[in-house]
């Protein structure tokens, strides 16, 4: 029973750094973005399960962006003194990166719940996400792709 508890113990930690490397107030303004939506269609639906497969989907994505953030910015942080979960050590890097995949997967199959078009939004984050901050396209190097991948990431 022990070697549970520690296993337990050690996935909700990691659980906690993931979502502290993630920025929770960023989490928060994406979230209250969707909400927002959803309420200015003029009528909320007649179930609630759609928005909120909707909901859960992109903040899957937001984290899983936001954590890849940290896995390539982690030099420029440590380098910086930053004090996010990777950059002091806290948070493994290849354990970051597990979770990024882990996130995406768990973003698409809420969106895919939700329906087409959610999951076609998902996945159209999930790509700006990953080309803010990974190798090719590395948008966050430059100003003009930087502006268009945000300005992409607000829109969806």
């Amino acid at each position: 029973m022990r070697v549970l508890d520690v296993r337990w113990h050690s996935l909700a930690e990691t659980f906690r750094l993931c979502w502290e490397e993630a920025r929770p107030i960023v989490q928060v303004a994406f979230l209250l973005r969707f909400a927002v939506g959803v309420v200015s269609v003029g009528q909320l639906p007649q179930s609630l399960g759609r928005p909120v497969l909707g909901m859960a989907s992109l903040w899957c994505a937001v984290v899983c962006a936001y954590l890849l953030n940290g896995v390539t910015d982690v030099h420029e942080d440590r380098v910086n003194g930053s004090r996010r979960p990777i950059a002091r050590g806290d948070l493994p890097e290849r354990t970051a990166a597990r979770g990024t995949v882990l996130l995406a997967c768990a973003a698409l199959l809420l969106g895919g719940l939700a329906g087409p078009s959610v999951v076609a939004w998902t996945a159209a984050f999930l790509v700006l996400g990953w080309a803010y901050s990974a190798d090719p396209v590395k948008a966050k190097c430059s100003s003009g792709r930087c502006a268009a991948v945000v300005f992409g990431l607000g829109a969806t």
